[in-house]
């Protein structure tokens, strides 16, 4: 353990320090050995220097259930906790303004159910600002729930509603009994949750008969080709979107405020069969754009040239 932890800058010994104790907690004898290997998704340990990656091995005859914990815990270490990174966030303009900095806020709103006096789960929560927003259109409760401590940490503070409650938790990993909530809403996340199918599954039975989901996700156009940027001209203007591998599903690894994020893509057609054959009953499919109000920036403009970002509702 020592050796490995010699190799990261002082500032993330304790990150990895913990990471390393909470494979031995959950693993145990399992547990063969934890090596570096020179590959670029261990950014969220060190953002200064992102070309390391961890090898997890495991003794081959250990339950599905041990397997899939193993393969779950460096993807939840929390990029978002870094305090380099997570500075960067802060700047953006849906960190700083909250919902009205968010391009698809306008199209969203319109798509959210009515939250009087209903039960109501966000998944990947961050700041807290659909939380807020649901507890100012009369919801009964809320519960938030965010990988990020540093993110809830704000959340708790702009919260002044008592009914909000804030939980530091992977939303892979969320239990509530069966019939929990009235609505489900998730901003953001999807495209980084490796078992889709699983996800889509445990929420249907939270949801109470009737209950309804509403999330947002980027675009499967957005995340096909994997780099997320725009192909140049000679005079370094923007020529296009590149579409590419669109069927190929699976890790993408592209960049998000200068650091390496790894997401996943998946095709349209399985986002929403998944929903159809968990039981669900698709409501709205939206491919959102900024409100006129913000097309005033020529970046906001360019969002018009591709989408980015798909919203879907959904009824038990």
């Amino acid at each position: 353990m020592n050796r490995i932890i010699k190799t990261v800058t002082d500032e993330y010994k304790s990150t990895l320090d913990t990471f390393v104790k909470r494979n031995i907690e959950i693993l145990g004898e399992n547990l063969v050995g934890i090596y570096l290997h020179g590959s670029a998704t261990l950014g969220c340990f060190n953002p200064n220097i992102s070309d390391l990656d961890l090898i997890i091995v495991i003794n081959s005859n250990i339950s599905d259930q041990i397997m899939k914990l193993a393969r779950r815990i460096k993807m939840q270490e929390n990029k978002y906790d870094h305090p380099l990174f997570f500075e960067k966030y802060s700047q953006m303009e849906r960190s700083k303004n909250g919902l009205a900095g968010a391009g698809e806020w306008e199209t969203l709103k319109r798509i959210l159910p009515k939250f009087q006096n209903k039960h109501v789960l966000d998944l990947g929560c961050g700041y807290g600002w659909h939380c807020i927003y649901a507890m100012e259109k009369g919801a009964s409760s809320v519960i938030g729930v965010d990988l990020s401590q540093k993110m809830l940490e704000v959340a708790k503070q702009k919260t002044k509603f008592k009914e909000v409650e804030y939980i530091c938790q992977s939303i892979e990993d969320v239990e509530f009994p069966i019939d929990s909530f009235d609505i489900i809403i998730s901003s953001l996340v999807f495209h980084y949750i490796s078992d889709y199918k699983a996800l889509i599954k445990k929420i249907y039975q939270m949801l109470k008969p009737g209950g309804e989901l509403v999330f947002t996700l980027e675009h499967p156009i957005y995340t096909a080709h994997g780099s997320q940027d725009w192909y140049y001209n000679e005079a370094g203007e923007k020529a296009h979107f590149p579409l590419d591998h669109y069927f190929y599903e699976g890790k993408r690894e592209t960049t998000f405020l200068g650091e390496k994020v790894l997401k996943q893509h998946r095709t349209l057609t399985t986002y929403l069969n998944t929903l159809i054959l968990a039981g669900f009953t698709i409501q709205q499919v939206v491919e959102p754009v900024p409100s006129d109000n913000m097309l005033h920036d020529p970046e906001m403009k360019n969002e018009l040239r591709r989408p980015m970002m798909l919203i879907v509702s959904a009824i038990k």
